[in-house]
């Protein structure tokens, strides 16, 4: 019997460890939430979107852009071509929300997928492809911990005219 107890505890350790681990090290944000990224035209002649998708792992949370708690998620553009401005502020997928018991407070949230956004004002002095970048910085929790803080590069393709 004691070997029975003592083989089910082994395994319940080991099965718990996995989940707070990846093969190569400590579980990271990267592990969990995966970004692409791409230029949308806008809806007026001369306005474009840069959009940045997340792919967020079953059981965990994303952290909305402007949520009361934790570490809100952002997205800054890097420099931009000539004749390309930032417009408008930064755009998200509806975000849910919660109350955290521990907190005593609220927070928004995305799971499963979201999208982040931010316009761009495009002139013909943008002709041409360009490659523009952008950083996203952002956080992600389950039900029993929270990972630090992670910011990742992302780039997409602007095509101005021809």
């Amino acid at each position: 019997m004691i070997r029975l107890l003592t083989a089910i505890a082994l395994l319940a350790f080991a099965s718990g460890a996995s989940a707070q681990s990846s093969s190569s090290g400590p579980l990271r944000a990267t592990d969990l939430v995966t970004w692409t990224a791409r230029i949308v035209p806008g809806e007026d002649a001369g306005e474009a979107r840069f959009v940045a998708s997340a792919t967020i792992a079953d059981g965990w949370r994303l952290y909305a852009a402007e949520s009361p708690s934790g570490i809100p998620l952002t997205l800054t553009i890097g420099a931009l071509p000539t004749g390309v401005s930032a417009r408008g502020g930064l755009r998200q997928t509806r975000p849910q929300e919660k109350y955290d018991e521990i907190l005593k407070e609220s927070y928004t949230y995305h799971s499963g997928t979201a999208r982040v956004s931010q316009g761009l004002h495009v002139t013909t002095r943008a002709s041409g492809r360009h490659r523009v970048g952008a950083e996203i910085r952002f956080a992600v929790c389950n039900d029993s911990v929270c990972l630090p803080p992670t910011t990742v590069p992302v780039r997409a393709t602007l095509s101005v005219g021809g």
